[in-house]
């Protein structure tokens, strides 16, 4: 909702985070997260857990910190206390780790500056 608020006030492109998440051939599970601050650049942000034997859906935990690892992100950036990073930059790091990865979930309304 606050992300939501953010993009109604102008103060990013994106109502809503984009989100990949894929395993490795260990099961472990690694996440990304991007939100598009204009046209031109955007933040992104990136997780991993290791696969545990509780009785929970890792890629749904890893959504959850991945929420709040953005939202951080975007506030920083927000604040003036870091930079956003390039589309084509964005596009690069999502491109690569999707190549790496087997894909368990993906949600959101672009990919970097692919649409």
């Amino acid at each position: 909702m606050k992300i939501q608020r953010l993009s109604e006030s102008g103060k990013c492109l994106d109502r809503v985070p984009s989100e990949w998440i894929g395993v490795d051939t260990q099961g472990n599970y690694h996440g990304i997260s991007w939100i598009r601050i204009d046209e031109k650049s955007g933040i992104i942000a990136r997780s991993a857990m290791r696969s545990q034997r509780f009785p929970i859906i890792e890629s749904e935990i890893l959504s959850e910190i991945l929420v709040f690892e953005i939202y951080q992100e975007l506030n920083s950036v927000l604040e003036g206390k870091s930079e956003p990073i390039e589309i084509l930059q964005l596009d690069q790091i999502i491109k690569t780790r999707t190549e790496k990865l087997e894909m368990i979930s993906f949600s959101g309304t672009s990919r970097g500056g692919n649409r």
